[in-house]
């Protein structure tokens, strides 16, 4: 009789923990928690009355909508999920929007609250994440404004599947603008999994930004955003992360600017016990007001850098297609990755030694967002924003000679952009000299 209890035991014990890491390393799964599910609006109005009812391994699912809310899980080990869990559309997470435009109070504004030491179990997958303006942390002696979109403090929680754009930790009085426009963790030890995150602004680390936290950040597309403060990483950073805590790998870092160094990420690293692992990523068309793209390119290897070749890291055109960001059958980023057996793509069950898409090649590891073991296709992107260098392009010679002057215009849509005509005009903000014309 004792050895059955031990047994039964033992089982509900595997199976406990067997459940803790699904929920922590399967960004691909999409399965609903095991306890109840509840609907949102059909039994509850809002996400926050289904979250506050939900016990741990409950449901929170969420249909199509515009849900004009602040979320607090509050410390609940839930799942909660747009259709999306279902329907694998990403046009369902595009129609599924948390606004976090209206709170009320605006140093509790990030539209997603993890803050509460949620654990492995804790899940947030397939909305829209917008409108979000960060909130108030005690962060030594200063109270920074973290996480426009989401913050979590000391949490695991998996974020995955999302679009999280359009959010900012705003500035104020006695208000420090902090980091994290889309995602900010302090102390954590998230997992954040094949997301797009786009179009945010924070004083530091436009995108994310690991703050003396662990975490895997895997398979995301980290775009068009930017940073206004003395810090950097317009993409992405990593600070002080806890030894062989933080790993960034397989995700497209492009086209974000930093007010510093470091236009697609940078980092702090202290000894060898705060190296992050960064690898297998695209970092590409960052802009920054000093140094490279990387700010430390000595830490990160395996990765297509536009301004970068050192160690195993390369600086070849990434060749991706518009809008998705898929890589083009010739880019020199498939097969480019990490050899390591632990970083292959997916195998395509069909053809043994070949990757199943959306990667390419064989099952080596492809640079970028879809590349290794979590990739999968990601949502379309539709940003049109080109950038000139300056306001004024001056030139002055004289008269009989030439000049030649440069203007840069930086494209960070996400397609294509074609400059059909220029117009040079006398008497306006720009002008041309005509006797310096070539």
């Amino acid at each position: 009789m004792k050895k059955t209890i031990y047994l039964i035991l033992f089982l509900f014990l595997f199976l406990f923990f067997l459940f803790l890491f699904v929920g922590a390393e399967n960004c691909r799964a999409g399965v609903l928690g095991p306890g109840k599910v509840l609907l949102v609006p059909q039994q509850y109005a809002t996400i926050q009355a289904a979250i506050d009812a939900a016990q741990f391994s409950d449901t929170v699912l969420v249909s199509e909508g515009i849900y004009h809310e602040n979320i607090k899980y509050k410390g609940k080990g839930i799942v909660v999920t747009s259709r999306y869990n279902t329907t694998k559309d990403w046009q369902t997470v595009v129609n599924t929007i948390i606004d976090g435009s209206t709170a009320t109070d605006k140093d509790n504004g990030s539209t997603v609250q993890l803050i509460s030491a949620e654990d492995s179990t804790t899940v947030l997958d397939g909305f829209t994440i917008t409108g979000g303006t960060g909130t108030r942390w005690v962060f030594g002696a200063n109270t920074p404004q973290e996480g426009g979109g989401i913050i979590l403090g000391y949490s695991s929680a998996t974020i995955r599947n999302n679009i999280i754009r359009n959010n900012i930790t705003r500035t104020s009085a006695g208000v420090i603008t902090g980091g994290g426009g889309g995602i900010s963790s302090m102390y954590g030890n998230p997992t954040i999994c094949n997301n797009v995150i786009a179009s945010n602004m924070s004083g530091y680390a436009g995108g994310i930004v690991l703050n003396y936290s662990r975490g895997k950040v895997r398979n995301n597309i980290i775009c068009h955003n930017s940073t206004t403060g003395q810090y950097g990483g317009g993409g992405m950073m990593v600070w002080q992360a806890p030894q062989n805590g933080a790993i960034v790998e397989n995700n497209t870092i492009v086209n974000n600017i930093s007010s510093a160094d470091g236009g697609g990420m940078t980092m702090s690293v202290t000894d060898v016990s705060t190296v992050p692992v960064i690898r297998n990523n695209i970092i590409w068309g960052n802009r920054q007001a000093t140094g490279r793209q990387v700010a430390s390119p000595e830490y990160v290897n395996f990765n297509t850098i536009e301004d970068c070749t050192s160690g195993t890291n390369v600086s070849s055109f990434p060749l991706v297609e518009e809008g998705s960001l898929l890589l083009s059958s010739g880019s020199p980023c498939i097969d480019a990755g990490d050899p390591a057996g632990m970083c292959n793509d997916l195998e395509d069950p069909g053809h043994p030694g070949m990757a199943s898409l959306p990667s390419r090649g064989s099952v080596r590891n492809d640079v970028g967002a879809y590349g290794g073991g979590g990739a999968t296709t990601l949502a379309s992107l539709e940003i049109i924003d080109l950038q000139g260098s300056g306001t004024f392009l001056n030139m002055s010679c004289a008269s009989g000679l030439q000049v030649t002057s440069a203007y840069e215009l930086l494209n960070r849509s996400s397609r294509k952009v074609t400059i059909d005509s220029v117009s040079l005009t006398t008497g306006s903000a720009f002008s041309l000299n005509k006797n310096c014309a070539g």
